[in-house]
Order: structure tokens, then C-alpha cells, then sequence
């Protein structure tokens, strides 16, 4: 019942105009038992649009424990290398592009030995209204971080980053 509070509220503030999508793919466990939610940051944007899902540039899976009161976060690296059903081993990443995201839970549940309860994808736009819905999120740059291709230009020291900053920083590849 909380869930779906939660999952409207999110969707009023940040899938217009962006393919934010929160997916229930079966029934939750029981409330004492340990809920997984994969969420997958898309680099699917206007300019890249040839009607395919995109690829998997961030892969997290989110495992709230109600038994011992803690949530972790599991990040994919997205090339670690997988078995891909029908396509042999690739970089997991991959699934997502060549199968959609019924490919890419597949092989994630398969990779991690875990079921996947709720499904969150989104992209570039998604993930910027995210952020600036939340007021923001803080970051502590230790080095000058300067990126052309992303947009990221910090000085060394606290930053505080709206949407457009932050899906700079995200994509930066000079960290």
C-alpha cells in the first residue's frame, strides 16, 4: 500500500516528457521478508532516438531488509561480463538493448542469485526531474573535475547540484 503511494508520487513529478517507468513484476514478498528493486539508468535521449530501449549505463539493485531494519545498494558495473541467454557471454549491459527490460532482469537475477520484485528504469530527463525533486544532491569533487562530453566543470570542494549538474557529473568519465 506504501509502495504504490510512493510509486505515484513519484511518477506525478518526474515522467512528463521523460520514460520513467516503476514496474511491479510480481507480488512483493511478505512484509517481513527482504523486498529487491532493480533500477536501471537508461541512456536513452531525444537525440539517440531510434525507437530501441537504450542501453543499461547504470544497473543498481536496492534490497530493503525489514527484519534487520537496513536497505543495501548493489551496483553492476556495466561491463562486467555475463551469460546472455540466446547471445552468449557479453557485457551485461547489453541485455537491455538486445532484449528489452525482460532480458536484462532475467540476467540480472541469474548474475546475482536473486529475485527481482520491482523494476525502476529511467533516463537522462527522468533522472534529472528525480533530482530536482528531491532539492538536489551534495557531492564532494576531491580533485577539479572537468568534462567536456558530459557537461561536468566542478573546482575541488562541496557542491551542491541541481538535475542538469548532476546527470553531468553521473556521466562524467573523467573521475
Amino acid at each position: 500500500q506504501r509502495w504504490e503511494g510512493y510509486k505515484e508520487e513519484i511518477n506525478q513529478h518526474i515522467t512528463q516528457g521523460s520514460e520513467t517507468v516503476i514496474e511491479v513484476l510480481d507480488e512483493p514478498p511478505a512484509p517481513e521478508e527482504p523486498l529487491n528493486i532493480l533500477i536501471v539508468g537508461k541512456d536513452a535521449r531525444p537525440e539517440l532516438q531510434d525507437g530501441g530501449p537504450g542501453r543499461a549505463d547504470a544497473i543498481m539493485l536496492l534490497r530493503l531488509d525489514p527484519r534487520l531494519m537496513k536497505g543495501y545498494l548493489i551496483s553492476v558495473l556495466r561491463d562486467t561480463r555475463v551469460e546472455i541467454p540466446g547471445y552468449g557471454a557479453h557485457n551485461i549491459n547489453a541485455a537491455l538493448a538486445w532484449g528489452g527490460e525482460e532480458l536484462l532482469i532475467q540476467v540480472v537475477q541469474d548474475f546475482l542469485g536473486l529475485p527481482i520484485h520491482h523494476y525502476v528504469t529511467v533516463d537522462f530527463e527522468g533522472f534529472k526531474k528525480l533530482v530536482d525533486v528531491l532539492g538536489g544532491v551534495d557531492v564532494v569533487v576531491n580533485q577539479p573535475l572537468i568534462d567536456e562530453l558530459s557537461g561536468a566543470n566542478f573546482p575541488v570542494g562541496e557542491h551542491h547540484l541541481d538535475g542538469e549538474q548532476a546527470l553531468a557529473f553521473v556521466r562524467s568519465r573523467q573521475i
